[in-house]
């Protein structure tokens, strides 16, 4: 099968980001990067031609948090209509309405089910708007 979604993620835990790629890899159709910082992933944007079709945004990094991040690939002009999802523990109400409020298309929480984070990405992505 041919890859037809392009996801980068995005999280400074090794053994998370481990899993989560692993994860969404059982979805053959989707063509998955992982990165280990905000600035590793606008190194890889900047040196490289592939261009992701959703970036999963771990909320709490060292350096450059997922907000951070989100507002700087807001600003580029290369990103077309990529959707960003942020995952996070952060569960409360208010959370989660300030992810929705930075424009991102979605909240996957953690700890997230391994088995299904595939299938949450999609449902994400097909949403329209």
């Amino acid at each position: 099968m041919t890859p037809d979604l392009r996801v980068l993620y995005v999280d400074d835990d090794d053994d998370i980001r481990t899993i989560a790629t692993m994860a969404l890899r059982i979805d053959a159709g989707m063509d998955v990067r992982a990165v280990s910082s905000g600035q590793e992933a606008l190194d890889m944007l900047e040196r490289e031609p592939w261009r992701p079709d959703v970036i999963l945004l771990d909320v709490m990094m060292p350096g450059m948090d997922g907000f951070e991040l989100h507002a700087a690939l807001g600003e580029r002009d290369d990103l077309g209509e990529a959707k960003t999802i942020f995952m996070t523990a952060r569960a409360s109400r208010a959370g989660l309405d300030e992810y929705v409020a930075t424009g991102a298309d979605g909240v996957i929480l953690k700890p997230f089910d391994p088995m299904t984070l595939a299938t949450k990405v999609r449902a994400v992505v097909a949403r329209p708007g």
